[in-house]
């Protein structure tokens, strides 16, 4: 993280009117790649993400209440602000890493693991690389082709936001269809490879392998 941090910063001094580089550049977005890995690491540990379930509920808020702060004083949370671009990646770390430790520590039967376990968010999963690819350039291709997200609405003292939030629904809507269609006509065929690399595991080594996180969860369940 610390890397990231010096990454952004590097570049934003380098050139504060190309902060929209810090996006463009997997090292300046290091932060979440890092989180994600030292949970990982905790989840393996003795104790488990469990160690962090108490201070979770408080790191997500204050990583929420951060978040808000920053779009307040900056005007929104532009990728080509460079006080954004430095500030923004450590806080959605925070936020999101948050959020996974209640999720994986919650009990099964919760309501942040029904929410979480929803059929509707598990296609988004599945179709999520494709998305994450695509979504950017078919953002540009939009707002270089059209003008409709820059209306004003007179109603609403000439803001923009139902113009943007138009422009939102559209870019996403695309991408999940995008997103389904390489799925389905792409990656499912290479993913169906994996027949063929199966091993079997004999009953023994497959009652020993009990998923951490259930067990985990389990173990929250009789604690709390």
């Amino acid at each position: 993280m610390i890397a990231g941090l010096a990454f952004r910063l590097g570049l934003v001094l380098h050139d504060p009117l190309n902060a929209r580089a810090v996006y463009w550049l997997m090292p300046g977005r290091l932060d979440g790649l890092m989180t994600g890995a030292a949970l990982a690491l905790v989840a393996r540990s003795p104790g488990g993400l469990l160690r962090l379930n108490a201070f979770a509920p408080l790191a997500l808020g204050a990583g929420g209440l951060a978040l808000g702060a920053l779009a307040v004083s900056r005007g929104g949370l532009y990728v080509t602000d460079p006080v954004v671009a430095v500030a923004v990646y450590p806080i959605l770390a925070l936020v999101f890493g948050s959020l996974l430790v209640m999720a994986q520590t919650a009990p099964p039967t919760g309501r942040l693991v029904r929410a979480l376990s929803g059929a509707s968010l598990g296609k988004w999963g599945k179709y999520s690389y494709a998305i994450y690819l695509v979504h950017y350039p078919l953002l540009g291709a939009i707002e270089w082709k059209t003008t409709f997200y820059q209306r004003e609405v007179a109603l609403l003292g000439g803001s923009r936001l139902p113009s943007v939030l138009l422009l939102a629904a559209v870019t996403i809507s695309l991408s999940y269809g995008l997103g389904w269609l390489s799925y389905h006509l792409y990656e499912k065929r290479f993913l169906s490879l994996k027949r063929y690399f199966s091993q079997q595991r004999s009953q023994a080594d497959q009652s020993a392998a009990r998923d951490a996180t259930t067990l985990q969860r389990e173990t929250f369940a009789r604690v709390s």
